[in-house]
Order: C-alpha cells, then structure tokens, then sequence
C-alpha cells in the first residue's frame, strides 16, 4: 500500500465515525486499554513531537494523518462491537 493510498484512507476513517469512535472509548463498557490508547493518541497529535517534522511539509503532515487513523483504528477494533454500534446508531 503506497503513502498516498494510506493518507486517503486516513482522511476517510477521520471522516466517518470519529465522533462515534470518540465517545465510545470513555463509556464505561469500553476497556481501558482503549482508553490509554485514545489518551496517547491525542497527545501524539497536538504534541510538538513528531516521527517527521513538519518543517518537510507534505510529508511531515502525511505522517501525523497516518498515524492518528492508525491509531483509531485500533481503538475501534478494542472497543466491543455492541458498544460502538450503540455510539454510531445515536
């Protein structure tokens, strides 16, 4: 799978249900391994720290996108799937 490809799927698992996926891994049935995951997460993405710099631009903004979907893709495979169905019917 090439960068590219990995970037728009990216863009596309941001896109449809982020929110769902958000609220899901703070409800109580959720286990707390997702819970550390999400808190890594966001502090991976608003911290200065980067695998690649942003100073390179595209690439630089290539990689935060790839890792954060990255990453919320685990949590929803974390998250069990009746308590995200929940999230996503609401």
């Amino acid at each position: 799978m090439g960068l590219l490809s990995s970037a728009y799927k990216g863009f596309t698992l941001l896109s449809s249900d982020t929110w769902a996926t958000c609220k899901a891994v703070w409800d109580k049935r959720s286990p707390w391994s997702a819970k550390l995951l999400f808190i890594l997460l966001s502090v991976y993405a608003i911290s200065p720290l980067d695998l690649i710099p942003d100073l390179l631009l595209v690439f630089g903004l290539i990689d935060d996108v790839v890792v954060v979907a990255f990453g919320l893709k685990m949590i929803r495979k974390l998250i069990p799937t009746d308590v995200l169905n929940d999230y996503q019917q609401r």
